[in-house]
């Protein structure tokens, strides 16, 4: 051992001594108290990272997709509300941009102008090269400080951002914590994309997450997408619900199914979105129903014709119409898909309409028109017993024959007193409930 070494330690702890300590201790006087600003309320929290997980077929980037469609307008939420007006940036390897996910986001109503790819980074040559989420946090902390009305960011799928083992607590915490850190640091919202195992008989969502239990500690939040077991019954097709949180309350969602838009050129999946749901956990733990028969599918087909009579209207309000005079959802879907009702966007809303044909039948069953007007399709008329000639009725008078009565669309044909109907042809109370809309007193 040299000589030195002795005056060499001594020299060392003093210097030691001399500089300023290396840890800070900071008081939380220090610190200014604020609330948790949400982009979506108790689901979606600005500077905080998020995981949505899901099933394979689930539609979690199409779900993605709409939530930045949404804010891209500041759209209504489900549930009400509406979202901030804020830009999303997405980082996908794995969807093509082209013919997957900007169909998906025009299907949503999303504005393309506030929905933006993260491209290429550059090296410290100058050269661009493809952006790697591991490596190259640091550059994207920089243009997210630069565009500050950017609030969401996308990463699809998120496991891209762990180099080691994504069942490895330390890998995934090595690969996250940066995500965290940039989302504290920069107030925006990063939500990543993974899958969930196949093990569906456990039962806390939040251990379903594919790989380490690091994944669901580092989020804050954690949702979860998955098939409704009930979609026989009156369920939507699937499930989305907060398996996990420490900042909102848990175990709640909303049900939503994915429905074909018709994009001319193209078609591309929408989200339409169900209600909400007080249980998710036990949602998926319980058994499905078997769907209405032939009697309940005529009945779902007689309340959209009835309900879409005068126009299109938003899905939402057909879909609780219907539930509300007892239709389970799945009868009603496929009462729309054989009327061929195909949703169309509208503003903030999913609409439904009649097809040409189907909206002619449904008008021509109610009777009662404005003055000079016909119960008839376009190239039909009334004709009467003595003349082969077509007539067109201009008074309610020439409607009066056997103990019929005039009536408004809302009404229904009423026999003679000494009549009885078939009970399928009388007026249901359904029908009759049906006859004052809810909804035209709802907006």
């Amino acid at each position: 051992m040299s000589h030195d070494a002795p005056h060499h330690t001594e020299n060392l702890i003093s210097q030691l001594n001399r500089e300023e300590p290396e840890v800070e201790l900071i008081p939380l006087s220090h610190f200014q108290t604020k609330p948790i600003e949400w982009l979506w309320p108790n689901i979606l929290a600005a500077g905080k990272f998020t995981l949505l997980a899901g099933e394979p077929g689930t539609g979690k980037t199409t779900l993605a997709l709409e939530i930045a469609s949404i804010l891209s307008k500041g759209g209504e939420w489900p549930g009400g509300g509406n979202s901030p007006v804020c830009r999303t940036a997405i980082w996908s390897s794995e969807d093509d941009t082209a013919d997957t996910l900007k169909p998906r986001t025009l299907a949503a109503g999303g504005d393309e102008t506030m929905i933006m790819m993260i491209g290429k980074a550059r090296d410290y040559s100058g050269a661009y090269r493809p952006f790697n989420p591991q490596t190259d946090i640091v550059k994207l902390r920089s243009v997210l400080k630069e565009n500050k009305d950017i609030k969401l960011v996308i990463i699809d799928p998120v496991v891209g951002t762990v180099k080691g083992d994504a069942n490895c607590n330390s890998d995934v915490r090595q690969g996250l914590e940066p995500i965290a850190a940039l989302a504290n640091e920069t107030g925006v919202a990063i939500l990543g994309i993974t899958h969930l195992n196949k093990n569906a008989e456990v039962t806390r969502l939040a251990l379903r997450v594919l790989g380490s239990t690091a994944w669901t500690a580092v989020a804050r939040t954690v949702l979860v997408t998955a098939r409704n077991p009930n979609v026989t019954d009156n369920g939507p097709m699937y499930l989305l619900g907060v398996a996990k949180t420490n900042i909102s309350r848990s175990n709640w969602g909303y049900g939503y199914s994915i429905e074909e838009v018709d994009l001319l050129d193209i078609n591309a999946p929408g989200i339409v979105w169900g209600s909400e749901v007080d249980d998710i956990e036990g949602a998926l733990r319980s058994g499905g129903a078997v769907s209405g028969g032939p009697q309940a599918m005529e009945s779902a087909k007689v309340f959209l014709r009835h309900m879409l009579s005068e126009g299109a209207k938003p899905s939402t309000q057909v879909l609780e119409g219907a539930v509300a005079a007892g239709i389970a959802e799945k009868t009603l879907r496929r009462a729309q898909a054989e009327l061929g009702i195909k949703p169309f966007k509208q503003g903030k809303h999913w609409m439904w309409e009649l097809p040409g044909d189907e909206f002619i039948l449904a008008n021509t069953a109610q009777v009662g028109q404005p003055d000079g007007a016909t119960n008839l399709p376009v190239d039909d008329h009334l004709a009467s017993d003595t003349d082969s000639k077509a007539k067109i009725v201009s008074d309610d008078e020439d409607c009066h024959t056997q103990g019929l009565t005039t009536f408004s669309w809302t009404d229904h044909l009423r026999p003679a007193e000494d009549e009885v109907l078939d009970p399928w042809d009388a007026p249901s109370p359904q029908e009759i409930a049906w006859s004052v809309d809810p909804w035209d007193e709802a907006d």
